[in-house]
């Protein structure tokens, strides 16, 4: 159909450029009439009514706009580079008919396809990839059966890019960073020198984090679970301590899962380590190593600095934690 179309262009074009309008028209006429002669359509055979139409298409313009065939060539509006670069990304170079009615997932030899019919309509909505068979189909007019129409067309399209978009979607970072916040006495009764760190972790990627475990290595004057009054009647989420080689061999971490879901720019809090004022260690400081992991996430490692506790008032009584309401106590 394609070469037909250009085998008339290339015999308008034969006519020395003073011949008129009108003349053109019928000489148009005659030459596909000629070619349907010669090819048996005046027995009307229903494969070459397509072809027929696609050509009829040349002298319907040219009657409605009074041009020749050179100005109706150079009238085809040129589609911008960003705009043909960016369909060609959408569809990774899928035609979206192949794709959806026939199961073809290939790469095609195409064009792009004025869903509108307008050549000078150039923008990216009206525009979409078509493989060359289906793009020659979308401009053919049919007599006996259903044509492709263009709200099914932009369908299949924009059903395409969708399922592009997914199938090639980045990946998403994942990262956290761990924190310190306070240290809090771990018994109400100030006879007691034992406390512990809370500690803060933030979801700082671009997707949530499924069951995040945080490790910490542990020094060798640590422990990792922390010394709770007995009259505390709420489960604290604190760390749990663990032999394990994350860190080094033979090593003692404190782990803990504080949330089952993290989500991006969300954070969660947890108690964990066991300290005792009064101790030698009053003051020191301390960089504790710390590992994050979550379902289908590669590991983020990092350091928290903390100062161990000086004086009395760098600790945060117990009862502060029931007027914020993570704990109760036994009345």
């Amino acid at each position: 159909m394609a070469r037909f179309n250009l085998f008339v262009l290339f015999l308008v074009r034969l006519l020395p450029p003073q011949v008129g309008t009108q003349p053109r028209r019928l000489y148009c006429r005659a030459v596909i009439l000629v070619k349907c002669h010669l090819a048996g359509a005046f027995s009307w055979r229903i494969d070459l009514i397509p072809l027929i139409d696609s050509a009829l298409i040349f002298v319907r313009y040219i009657g409605a706009n009074e041009t020749s065939f050179s100005q109706f060539a150079m009238n085809r509006k040129a589609v911008p580079d960003a705009i043909q670069a960016s369909i060609l990304l959408k569809s990774r170079r899928r035609c979206c008919l192949c794709f959806w009615l026939s199961g073809e997932d290939d790469v095609k030899k195409g064009q792009l396809a004025h869903l509108d019919g307008d050549n000078q309509n150039a923008a990216e909505e009206n525009l979409t990839f078509l493989c060359l068979d289906h793009h020659d189909e979308y401009d053919s007019i049919p007599r006996l059966s259903k044509g492709l129409r263009e709200r099914e067309v932009k369908q299949w399209r924009d059903e395409l890019y969708k399922e592009m978009e997914y199938r090639f979607r980045k990946q998403r970072r994942h990262a956290a960073e761990l924190s310190f916040m306070r240290f809090v006495r771990s018994y109400d009764s100030k006879e007691y020198g034992y406390y512990c760190a809370q500690f803060r972790l933030t979801n700082v990627g671009e997707v949530e984090i499924r069951s995040p475990t945080v490790s910490l290595n542990l020094p060798t004057n640590m422990m990792a679970e922390p010394s709770w009054d007995p009259k505390l009647r709420t489960a604290v989420v604190s760390t749990a301590q663990q032999s394990s080689d994350l860190f080094e061999a033979y090593g003692r971490i404190a782990t803990v899962t504080p949330v089952p879901l993290l989500l991006r720019d969300h954070t969660t809090t947890f108690f964990g380590l066991s300290l005792h004022f009064g101790s030698r260690y009053d003051g020191a400081n301390v960089e504790l190593s710390y590992r994050v992991d979550g379902e289908g996430m590669a590991p983020v490692s990092g350091i928290v600095p903390l100062q161990l506790a000086q004086q009395e008032s760098d600790l945060v009584a117990l009862r502060y934690l029931e007027a914020e309401g993570l704990a109760r106590f036994e009345r």
